[in-house]
């Protein structure tokens, strides 16, 4: 009977670690307390559209990248115990003509990368108040933005007989994971022309005669130099014969020396002269090369089944690779008609953007909003274990909107993750810990937004977005905001390694449960034999 009981104890101290395989696929995360990372004290400010990196050498090393509107400039912040604290570096300066940096109008957008070495990257636009024009620039720091060495790209320089007006932002940065010295700088032509007037356009139309393109520069000196920008976008067309407006792309690094640059779409209904009818459908497009950068295929990786009436929808996509075996995911906001439900479509490949899956719905609630317009702005990442985090600005809260009037005015920030390649999506998660008000700010005032900023480590999530609560209707202020989804889950007792699944490291875990509970029943066997003398002897 002693032994049947130490066996039945024994098995007993096993059974916890089946759940945990079970569980460690949606284990809920748990969400630190928001941050403040910009702390300037302007009276009006309007920090924006951040974008966060986190250093291949050491987790704890985070950097944020983001931008005032009002006051157009850059900055870049530094964390070195992953987000709890934050330190503003020294901005890069702007050269020559371009004294403002970034071009305001849905934007001001910049990007912040690691390369393999440690080396920060950040890159930004300048831009000319007086002529309205504007390039990009590319700094590079090896002390965490203490000093920094800055590049001007070349130029996709004014010319309207070839629909382009001079106007190059919204700059997107990758670094080859294996060579720290092959970099990719991608942005957007023409970005926001639409703001600037008919002298400067010289009687020409936004959206018919000067629309928005994509293009890629590289370089193979840890961008000191670049070559010329390669138009990405070229030959990808709505119809025969119109161009559809192209937001600038996301650059991202393949695994064995490719690029690729994901961009999506806006169409409109109607011709130059006449705007009337249906959009034609808006795309998702896929360019990659496999020769350093120096040329490009393209093609439509999602097409919209139904436009969205006057104008169709597949703004700014975000996408990531996984390291370890080389799978494509990308996440966008598929748009509708107005007023009705909003999808976070993903999408993955696993042949190196040859094929695409059918997407998959991220979010689990479904909000109706305003309008047909982009305003969650998802942001996709892809941790060194695989899994797949997504996050964006969500009104599943907003008790203001009453259909169907326009009043959409608070958003959170929701994430969720995949640890079975985008298959299915863990339930949301709200990362903000209060409402944002939309109803003042730079979103309202100049239309500028974008996605969130996320990156993400084995067990965290790192996500950053601008927050309006430290503002009001007179200031109009907007800082940036941060806090870290945790994936550590208690039955992870040791964390897992690098590189390692949640799943791999739950059958570890039981490995070593039964280990345990094997040599526990061997001790209590031990135990009962060395006690049965005595107890014949009594």
């Amino acid at each position: 009977m002693k032994r049947r009981g130490m066996l039945l104890l024994a098995l007993l101290a096993v059974v916890p670690a089946g759940p945990a395989l079970a569980a460690a696929k949606t284990f809920p995360p748990n969400v630190d307390s928001s941050v403040q990372v910009t702390t300037d004290p302007s009276a009006s400010r309007a920090h924006t559209v951040p974008a966060v990196a986190v250093s291949p050498k050491d987790d704890n090393i985070v950097a944020i990248a983001e931008a005032d509107a009002y006051s157009s400039q850059c900055a870049v912040h530094i964390s070195t115990n992953a987000g709890l604290s934050w330190t503003t570096a020294a901005a890069p300066k702007t050269v020559g003509d371009w004294p403002n940096c970034a071009f305001v109008p849905f934007g001001p957008v910049v990007d912040v990368a690691f390369g393999p070495d440690g080396a920060l990257y950040y890159a930004y636009s300048g831009f000319n108040p007086i002529s309205k024009k504007s390039r990009v620039f590319l700094s590079r720091s090896n002390d965490l933005g203490t000093t920094w060495e800055t590049t001007m790209l070349p130029w996709i320089a004014p010319d309207l007989t070839k629909g382009e007006a001079g106007v190059d932002a919204v700059p997107s940065i990758a670094v080859d994971p294996h060579n720290a010295q092959h970099v990719w700088v991608g942005w957007g032509s023409n970005w926001a022309t639409y703001t600037l007037n008919a002298e400067v356009l010289q009687s020409k139309l936004y959206y018919w005669d000067v629309i928005e393109r994509v293009y890629v520069a590289a370089s193979t000196d840890g961008g000191k130099t670049f070559a010329d920008p390669v138009n990405v976008g070229d030959g990808l067309k709505l119809t025969p014969d119109i161009e559809g407006v192209k937001p600038p792309p996301q650059v991202i690094a393949g695994n064995n020396g490719e690029v690729f640059a994901l961009f999506g779409e806006y169409s409109r209904g109607g011709s130059r002269d006449v705007r009337t009818g249906n959009a034609p459908p808006a795309h998702v497009y896929w360019a990659a090369s496999t020769d350093g950068g120096k040329t490009y295929t393209n093609k439509s990786i999602y097409t919209q089944p139904t436009p969205t009436m006057t104008s169709d929808w597949t703004w700014v996509p975000r996408g990531g690779i996984d390291r370890s075996n080389g799978n494509l995911y990308v996440a966008w906001e598929q748009m509708s008609a107005a007023g009705a439900a909003v999808q976070i479509s993903t999408i993955r490949s696993v042949d190196a953007g040859k094929t695409w899956s059918q997407p998959a719905k991220a979010n689990d609630y479904t909000p109706v909003r305003q309008w047909n317009y982009p305003e969650a702005y998802p942001a996709l990442s892809v941790a060194p274990n695989g899994r797949v985090d997504v996050a964006w600005y969500d009104y599943r809260n907003d008790s203001t909107y009453v259909a169907p009037a326009r009043a959409n005015n608070f958003q959170d920030v929701y994430y969720t993750y995949s640890t079975d390649g985008g298959r299915t999506w863990a339930p949301n998660v709200r990362m903000t810990d209060r409402l944002i008000d939309r109803r003042f700010g730079p979103s309202q005032q100049g239309g500028i937004r974008g996605p969130v900023g996320l990156a993400s480590r084995d067990d965290t999530a790192f996500v950053a977005w601008d927050d309006s609560r430290n503002g009001s209707p007179t200031n109009a202020s907007q800082d940036i905001y941060f806090a870290r989804a945790r994936l550590d889950s208690p039955a992870e007792v040791f964390g897992s390694p690098p590189g390692t699944s949640r799943v791999t490291w739950a059958f570890l875990g039981a490995a070593i449960a039964l280990g345990v509970g094997g040599l526990a029943l061997v001790l209590a066997l031990a135990t009962v034999r060395r006690r049965q003398p005595e107890a014949a002897a009594s």
